[in-house]
């Protein structure tokens, strides 16, 4: 199955639990929780899921999507849009969330020297944003890398941006 039939799936049945993805055939790996939301990698598939934890009513994931969708649409965040994370889906009824899988940094982004990278990008954020409260860390943070090896940092988790 392509990604693109696990979106029109995704798209038919609105999953919005782990246990309904997994009804529609789906392996899924729990990788990560917060306040708002639970993931999981889509074994076999470069994506990860994330469903609202019931804590929030979706508008965690909403605000996120809101402001990828923003940053890729207007030229004024021309300079923050490499940064973005590639949306397949969201539904907005339930905070479903279908993304692009990236390799995080959850330790030792320190020692690999991107403490500086991640500050200049939250300052960039800051500066589109200054009104709101950008929740950004090391864990908020993630890579994908083109074929000559280059790696390109990518924020996966933006929902407290305003």
């Amino acid at each position: 199955m392509t990604i693109t039939e696990v979106v029109a799936l995704f798209k038919k049945h609105k999953p919005n639990t782990a246990k309904a993805a997994t009804k529609l055939g789906f392996k899924l790996k729990a990788v990560g929780s917060g306040l708002f939301r639970r993931v999981y990698v889509i074994l076999g598939y470069d994506l990860v899921v994330k469903f609202n934890s019931g804590e929030d009513d979706g508008e965690h994931a909403a605000q996120e999507v809101k402001i990828v969708r923003r940053v890729l649409r207007y030229k004024e965040y021309a300079s923050i849009r490499k940064y973005m994370p590639k949306i397949y889906y969201f539904d907005k009824k339930t905070g479903t969330t279908l993304a692009k899988k990236y390799e995080t940094f959850r330790e030792g982004f320190v020692e690999l020297g991107l403490n500086d990278k991640f500050y200049a990008i939250e300052d960039k954020m800051t500066q589109f944003f200054p009104s709101g409260y950008c929740d950004l860390h090391g864990g908020n943070f993630g890579a994908e890398y083109t074929k000559t090896g280059r790696q390109v940092i990518k924020i996966i988790d933006l929902g407290l941006c305003q």
